[in-house]
């Protein structure tokens, strides 16, 4: 039971992010990018991938960095993207 689900609110739904995470390894760092998009736009169903997002800060990429920092935001603020 997550500290949500205590308080009486939702905790984060279960979701596959395989695919994304598996962007995230792309030498081509469009796709990269598109994996930090993808994982944020999951708003909290995105909050298992926090550890390889914190990772890509640090992308040679400075386009990935950045989606990466949104990504984050957007888990942390469980802000799912329509």
């Amino acid at each position: 039971m997550g500290l949500f689900s205590f308080f009486g609110g939702k905790s984060a739904p279960k979701v596959d992010l395989s695919a994304p995470l598996a962007q995230l390894d792309s030498h081509d760092p469009k796709v990269r990018l598109a994996g930090c998009k993808a994982i944020g736009a999951l708003g909290r169903g995105g909050e298992s991938a926090v550890p390889r997002l914190r990772d890509m800060l640090m992308d040679d990429d400075g386009d990935v960095c950045t989606a990466a920092a949104s990504a984050l935001s957007d888990i942390e603020r469980g802000l799912p993207k329509a």
